[in-house]
């Protein structure tokens, strides 16, 4: 479970960067339009008047930025116990993927890329793309699962493996022509025993919303 001395500390920064924004709007919006009087008279007053619109603007901005991030952002747990190898991962979709195809589904195929499933569970920034693979020559309603994570300053993309065959021939029924989100829910880190694994919920995007 997250550490509460790093819950406090997380709430700490969250209240400073609060306190610097507004302190940036007061100065924006009060100091600088004294100091331009000071200055430079009426000219000077309306030069810092806009001067400070513009800091308000920009700290504003800045706010909901930071407030969007936060949401989007996926909140990671470990899983006590004998799958404490296991990470929970909050994610959630893009607004217009709202239709759950499948939960708690697995990465077929993964066995055959566990260096690439390493280097996604390691990574940062990490998030699953689904690609449909109409031309594949052993299932037309293939379903390929790609990782993508941060290396350097660069994502990186490689496929991780595949969505399982039965959930792949239930989407071509019901989805055949959406989009589809993948969202990371549990990452399992390998063992000695046991090899990578992941598990992902699917959501088909609403713009054919009379196909689900």
């Amino acid at each position: 479970m997250p550490n509460k001395w790093e819950e406090r500390e997380k709430k700490m920064e969250e209240t400073g960067k609060k306190m610097q924004r507004v302190g940036c709007m007061l100065t924006g919006l009060i100091t600088l339009p004294i100091i331009g009087v000071l200055i430079g008279g009426p000219i000077g007053l309306v030069i810092g008047f806009i001067i400070g619109i513009l800091m308000f603007i920009g700290a504003l901005s800045q706010g909901k930025r930071e407030k969007q991030e936060t949401h989007s952002v996926k909140v990671e747990t470990r899983i006590e116990g004998p799958t404490s190898r296991a990470i929970k991962i909050n994610a959630h979709p893009a607004a217009k993927f709202t239709n759950l195809v499948a939960k708690d589904v697995a990465v077929a195929g993964i066995s055959y890329r566990q260096n690439t499933a390493l280097k996604l569970i390691e990574g940062s920034g990490r998030k699953i793309v689904l690609e449909k693979e109409p031309d594949n020559e052993y299932d037309k309603n293939a379903i390929k699962v790609l990782g993508k994570w941060v290396e350097g300053d660069k994502y990186k993309t490689e496929q991780v493996g595949y969505v399982p065959k039965e959930v792949a021939a239930e989407i071509a029924k019901k989805y055949p022509d959406n989009k589809l989100e993948g969202c990371l829910r549990v990452i399992f880190k390998p063992t000695k025993e046991n090899s990578a694994g992941i598990r992902f919920d699917i959501y088909a995007a609403s713009e054919d919303k009379h196909l689900a």
